[in-house]
């Protein structure tokens, strides 16, 4: 997000209200095809493609990232859409990004607690460990 706001100018994910930006965060691609775009290499491109997956199975890894072309070549040039007052303050404006971000990290994690709660009571219910339920394993839990 950070990368795509210094490189665009803007964040690729900005709703009216913090709703719409987290619905922004989990639904919409990220798309370059803005003029802005056009100074950025293939290889920037697909770094911020990359490290903005939704699915975090596919999402490019920190150490990845590091080692990405671009991070080793052509970013360290800076050669590229270079920074200006206007995009340093559209980056310092992301207020709203931030509180949905921030929203999106705590529902995840409480989502994964959950999950794993979950996980602990089912385990506690399964007496004989073979992944399934029985009858009398719900009615022994139940009572």
């Amino acid at each position: 997000v950070v990368l795509h706001a210094l490189l665009g100018g803007y964040y690729p994910f900005m709703g009216n209200c913090k709703e719409e930006t987290y619905r922004q965060i989990c639904q919409k691609e990220v798309i370059f095809d803005d003029e802005l775009w056009d100074n950025i290499s293939e290889n920037g491109k697909n770094l911020i493609s990359e490290m903005l997956q939704k699915n975090p199975k596919q999402r490019m890894s920190a150490q990845k990232a590091l080692s990405h072309p671009w991070l080793e070549n052509e970013g360290r040039n800076n050669q590229e859409a270079p920074l200006s007052m206007e995009k340093l303050n559209n980056f310092r404006r992301g207020n709203q990004l931030q509180q949905a971000c921030i929203l999106f990290v705590s529902q995840h994690v409480f989502v994964k607690e959950k999950e794993k709660e979950h996980q602990e009571r089912f385990e506690k219910i399964d007496q004989n460990k073979d992944g399934d339920l029985t009858k009398n394993e719900l009615q022994d839990a139940y009572e």
